[in-house]
């Protein structure tokens, strides 16, 4: 199932998912160039999240800097 799953993120990131990464700043790898997997499936998680909260909330308006920043925090947190 981990292997299903696993490919299943692989394909969807190469497909369109990597127009919407977001590679946080990281001291430690300065000279990253390649997106890790945790960077992949966070990608998705923060775009699921801005659907769903998109719905109920809205991603325009006044509130769109807190709902840019609340789904980053769940997409990061795992």
């Amino acid at each position: 199932m981990a292997l299903v799953l696993y490919s299943l993120v692989v394909l969807w990131f190469d497909r369109g998912g990597h127009e919407r990464l977001r590679i946080p700043e990281r001291p430690w790898y300065r000279r990253k160039r390649e997106p890790s997997f945790q960077d992949r499936v966070s990608t998705l998680r923060r775009l699921s999240w801005e659907e769903k909260i998109g719905e109920v909330v809205g991603v325009s308006g006044p509130q769109q800097k807190w709902v840019a920043e609340v789904t980053e925090l769940m997409a990061r947190v795992g």
